[in-house]
């Protein structure tokens, strides 16, 4: 296991997870007994260690080896195990904060909109990786490119048609897409991001954007740093965080925990 070559001069023990919610319970039940509890795999299971770790002095380390890896790139941890285990043994960390979306909790990026239909679509796949990915994103283009969403700010009600209405804690989904490349995980606010819906033409213009840190640009594109806000609802709303995929019924309450979770970084 390339893991365990790589573990000299750490005193680590492996604990595998069996089911989802697994690793969350490992972590709450251990957070106490570790200075680290390393997440091994994608934003899913860093979302799932991390969730008990919040606020507690136990830090998070993360090696990378899931589809997207958003958190682990935005945070410019190495997609190299030996080279992210070598991070983990310096210990040097970084508090970043988390979104609070009702009881769940996310450190890198949620939302509802067309994304959020393609993390339930990816749940259900049997097949993995970033081509699976992109044949569910093309698919579903065709049937979901707009979502009205309702939601209140200070009080005061809005509604927008969107694409995407995302709520970013860091730049990127994952894969080097930069959905909110102002966005940074350790300035105490959120970021609302909504791109609104697109003919097919402006298609190739999009990726462009996304893929080159650019996509803030587009004048499809608005964002709202923010502290905390709500979803307005009466319906089963689809929802992802960090990409796995969520189902709300009823009003989601949005907010930022400051400062959160130790992380291990560069």
């Amino acid at each position: 296991m390339e893991i365990e070559k790589n573990l000299k001069g750490l005193e680590a023990d492996i604990f595998i997870s069996q089911y989802a919610g697994h690793a969350t319970e490992f972590a709450r039940e251990n957070r106490d007994n570790y200075s680290t509890i390393v997440a091994v795999g994608g934003d899913g299971t860093v979302n799932e260690i991390a969730s008990s770790l919040i606020n507690c002095d136990c830090s998070l380390a993360i090696i990378p080896t899931g589809s997207g890896n958003g958190l682990a790139k935005a945070l410019k941890i190495p997609k190299s195990v030996e080279k992210a285990i070598n991070l983990i043994k310096k210990a040097k960390s970084e508090k970043i904060d988390c979104i609070k979306i009702n009881d769940n909790y996310s450190f890198n990026v949620a939302g509802t909109g067309f994304d959020a239909v393609v993390a339930h679509k990816f749940a259900d796949s049997k097949k993995r990786g970033f081509f699976s990915y992109l044949k569910i994103i093309f698919k579903e283009f065709l049937k979901n490119r707009k979502f009205e969403i309702n939601y209140s700010i200070n009080n005061k009600e809005y509604t927008s048609n969107c694409f995407l209405f995302t709520i970013a804690n860091t730049s990127q989904f994952g894969n080097n897409a930069y959905i909110c490349p102002p966005a940074i995980p350790n300035d105490g606010l959120l970021n609302l991001t909504i791109l609104k819906p697109f003919g097919l033409w402006k298609i190739p213009i999009l990726v462009f954007r996304l893929f080159t840190v650019r996509m803030h640009k587009s004048s499809s594109f608005s964002q709202i740093p923010l502290r905390e806000f709500k979803i307005l609802n009466n319906k089963e709303m689809l929802f992802h965080c960090d990409g796995e995929p969520k189902k709300f019924n009823g009003n989601i309450d949005i907010e930022i925990i400051e400062k959160a979770v130790k992380v291990i970084v560069p």
